[in-house]
């Protein structure tokens, strides 16, 4: 399977060729180039003067049919909740989406585990897609509805929507280079001497910035995190390999501890998988949180594997 390319527009481009310039890495610049992705920022704005309907931390809005996913309850014990990180219209994006890598329609509820979970993990995690529903479908869901809501709130002292603080969710399209620009170039075959990992890393930021501000949420774009191979992560759960145990309804590789060295195996379909969310650092943990899945299941709108990664910093 040969991963869907995500290319800069034509402008974001020239920026980038202009700032590589500037940093002295005209050498690399056509590397660079090819590491860099079109993402869709997500700009937070006040959910109650916003229209918007993708949003965090605010009591979702769903269709017919929707339910909330819970752990496996252990023995005797209710189910628990996961907890609702966002909610997704893809049609307010689709605009943004110029290499339509996305469903143009349809709504996405993004869930991950809260507590030890969401901290420091590689797991599988539940994605809702919705694909002919439209917010003009939805309706607030009824939290009595839920098993183990209470439960849940008497544990984390608020519902389990609030794992963010509430926020409106306005796209923008924008280029972005990978945060360890230098690891990506070595895994694509461009090696660099130390002296070279060095300046790379150094002028990374200002390379990024050339696409304008930022913010922290994001859909698509590159693999951004500093501390793991995301991809490579993703693909080693996926694949089965060490020893994947069931614990508490969630699947883990290896006790999901330690991701970071991920074998040849999965480092040879790691471009096969791709950032589809990343929430960057959580309100509830505080740590970085990324839902990635595999190119072709995203191309035939099929969200059932999905896997979540935190990063404990």
């Amino acid at each position: 399977m040969t991963p869907r390319p995500n290319p800069l527009i034509p402008a974001d481009e020239a920026a980038l060729r202009a700032a590589i310039e500037q940093e002295g890495l005209a050498e690399w610049a056509d590397d660079i180039v090819a590491v860099a992705e079109h993402g869709i920022q997500l700009k937070a704005v006040d959910a109650a003067a916003s229209s918007a309907f993708s949003r965090s931390g605010v009591l979702p809005s769903v269709p017919p049919g929707f339910t909330w996913p819970t752990l496996e309850p252990y023995e005797d014990e209710h189910p628990f909740p996961l907890a609702l990180v966002a909610q997704v219209d893809l049609a307010e994006l689709a605009a943004q989406d110029v290499n339509n890598l996305l469903p143009p329609t349809g709504l996405l509820y993004f869930f991950h585990p809260n507590g030890e979970d969401a901290y420091g993990d590689v797991l599988q995690v539940a994605v809702r897609h919705f694909p002919d529903a439209t917010p003009a479908d939805t309706a607030p869901y009824d939290m009595a509805l839920l098993p183990g809501a209470a439960d849940y709130q008497e544990e984390w002292h608020e519902p389990p929507y609030a794992f963010q603080r509430p926020v409106a969710y306005e796209p923008a399209g924008r280029g972005k280079v990978p945060r360890h620009l230098h690891l990506e170039l070595g895994i694509q075959g461009r090696e660099l001497d130390d002296e070279d990992v060095y300046r790379v890393y150094d002028a990374t930021r200002a390379l990024d910035d050339a696409f304008g501000p930022s913010g922290e949420v994001s859909m698509l774009g590159p693999d951004d995190d500093f501390d793991i191979d995301l991809k490579a992560s993703a693909a080693a759960l996926d694949t089965g390999e060490g020893e994947v145990s069931r614990s508490d309804g969630v699947l883990r590789l290896n006790g999901a501890r330690e991701y970071r060295d991920a074998s040849g195996a999965a480092r040879a379909v790691r471009d096969e998988w791709r950032v589809l969310l990343d929430m960057g650092a959580t309100d509830a943990t505080g740590c970085p949180m990324y839902f990635l899945i595999r190119d072709d299941a995203l191309a035939a709108g099929d969200f059932s594997n999905v896997v979540g990664a935190s990063v404990q910093w």
